[in-house]
Parts: C-alpha cells; sequence; structure tokens
C-alpha cells in the first residue's frame, strides 16, 4: 500500500478508535498517527505559514485534543518529523506541508511509533476489505498469513477489529456464502 493510503487509513482507524472505550490502549501507533496527521492536516489547510499558540490550541481541540496532554504531545511528534517548527511563545511554523502531503507524513508518523504487527493488519484489512466484501474465512487466511498469526490470534483480531469499527460484519450469512454461516467483512 502507497504511503497516502496507508495514511488515509490511519486517519480513518483513528477516528474508529476515539469512539472506541480502550481502544487507543489496543492501538497506540495509529491512535497517535492519526491524532498528529490529523493535527497537521487541519494546520496545513489554514493557509498561514505561522499559527500563533491559540490558533494551535483551537485547532487541537477542533480535532478533540486535550490541550494539556496530547496537543503537545502531538506537536512534539510532528517537530520529531520536521514538519513543523514550534517557537518558544507557542506558535508553530508549518514547513511545506499541504493537506494532500499530511497523508505521507501521517504514514511516516505512524512507522516512527513502532506499531505492531495487528497494527499493520488492522490497516491492510481496511484496504483488503474495501475493495470488495469478503467472507471470513478469506480474510482470516490472507491476514493470518500476511502477519504471521494463529489461527486463535486471527479471530481474536478480526472479532476486535469489528468491534472498534474497522470493518462491519454481516454475520448473517445473506451474501450467500458458508450456507449462512459465516460473517461477510466490509468497509
Amino acid at each position: 500500500m502507497d504511503k497516502k493510503t496507508q495514511g488515509a487509513w490511519v486517519i480513518h482507524h483513528g477516528k474508529k478508535i476515539n469512539g472506541t472505550a480502550n481502544a487507543a490502549a489496543s492501538y497506540p501507533a495509529i491512535d497517535i498517527a492519526a491524532k498528529a496527521g490529523a493535527l497537521l492536516s487541519r494546520m496545513a489547510q489554514s493557509q498561514q505559514s505561522t499559527l500563533n499558540a491559540d490558533q494551535v490550541k483551537t485547532l487541537g481541540i477542533a480535532g478533540g485534543l486535550s490541550p494539556k496532554t496530547e496537543l503537545p504531545f502531538c506537536l512534539d511528534q510532528l517537530q520529531k518529523q520536521k514538519v513543523i517548527d514550534k517557537s518558544e511563545d507557542g506558535s508553530v511554523s508549518v514547513i511545506g506541508i499541504t493537506a494532500t502531503t499530511a497523508l505521507d507524513h501521517t504514514s511516516d508518523l505512524l512507522g516512527e511509533n513502532e506499531p505492531e504487527s495487528y497494527e499493520l493488519a488492522a490497516l491492510e484489512l481496511g484496504e483488503l476489505v474495501s475493495e470488495a466484501p469478503l467472507a471470513k474465512d478469506v480474510v482470516a487466511e490472507k491476514i493470518g498469513d500476511e502477519f504471521k498469526l494463529s489461527s486463535q490470534e486471527t479471530d481474536d483480531f478480526l472479532g476486535q477489529a469489528a468491534a472498534v469499527g474497522f470493518i462491519e460484519s454481516d454475520g448473517d450469512g445473506s451474501h450467500g456464502c458458508c450456507l449462512g454461516e459465516c460473517p461477510i467483512f466490509c468497509v
């Protein structure tokens, strides 16, 4: 998957994580990359190269970031990636970023936060089932093989992915697979 696509899935999955209790603890690399990437995108869309501290705080709050904990951490992540420059007065200069290139940087942020294999599997799963709804056994085989998960780990992962909202499941088999016994996954 290319960086823009991966960055888009990080943002998508980050929104799902944000809406699910305890999901951030299970998917921490996706969570922080999504929050920092979305903040970067909002700053890039502002059409200003330098934002004062109040503007930065407003953009952070608009994205659901805690101004005391998450916003400073996201800004540190973006500064480490050299896409912003923070001043002592709290202003932030956005360095050559557009809303489009923010997705590439979101992908880079994910990599810098050392995602676990199941986090990468969650992104791949989204891409896989976005092309067409797939039967659970097909998805399980592809994800299990690619990310070297046991059958039990794959089943647990797919259940959690559906619970968080990364994918949707039609568990009644109404699409004609498995004689009504297996779910179909889609986004």
